[in-house]
């Protein structure tokens, strides 16, 4: 997958996707010294995720993970948390979510 080489993993493979329960506070906790420009970002993936509203949670993850400013363990929980969403938008997709199937396309495109 392009998104986890991008996101700097190591040999051993991917890490596992975060658990929606504990999204919220695996991203805060990484990201507890990061600049104030990511912990917005967080903030906002957080909020976005807890209102069900993936796509801007996408976002916010892909912003987080380009960002040059973080260290390889806040990119690999931001990846972590990418791999969550990703896995949520693609059961939407399945079940018939026109937006999550927009999105996924839009993905399919852009990588």
């Amino acid at each position: 997958m392009v998104l986890i080489g991008a996101a700097g993993c190591s040999k051993e493979g991917a890490p596992p996707p975060l658990q929606d329960q504990t999204f919220a506070t695996e991203l805060k906790k990484a990201f507890e010294k990061a600049p104030a420009e990511a912990k917005e970002l967080v903030a906002d993936a957080v909020s976005s995720f807890e209102k069900n509203n993936l796509p801007p949670t996408l976002g916010a993850l892909k912003q987080l993970i380009s960002r040059q400013d973080i260290t390889p363990q806040m990119r690999s929980v931001a990846t972590q948390g990418l791999l969550l969403v990703n896995e949520k938008l693609t059961q939407a997709a399945q079940k018939g979510d026109a937006t999550a199937q927009q999105v996924i396309q839009i993905q399919s495109f852009t990588k």
